[in-house]
């Protein structure tokens, strides 16, 4: 699942908001390092994956600067 929010406010501001929720889950992680117990049924070799980040949040904030518009 993926959710953002993009609000701009005045004066050039601006925020940017993410957040993911995954699961990730595989058969060969690192701390498995190629030992399968059967080779015939890999359903039990399955499990979350070492890289597995199950919730992330992600904030980013702009600010635009303009440049006076007056003579000089």
């Amino acid at each position: 699942m993926q959710l953002s929010l993009n609000k701009r406010f005045s004066h050039g501001y601006t925020i940017l908001a993410n957040y993911t929720w995954a699961k990730s889950i595989d058969n060969d992680s690192l701390d498995t390092a190629g030992a399968v117990q059967n080779s015939l049924n890999l359903r039990p070799e399955k499990a979350l994956s070492d890289f597995d980040i199950r919730h992330r949040f992600v904030t980013s904030f702009l600010w635009e600067i303009r440049r006076s518009s007056g003579a000089g």
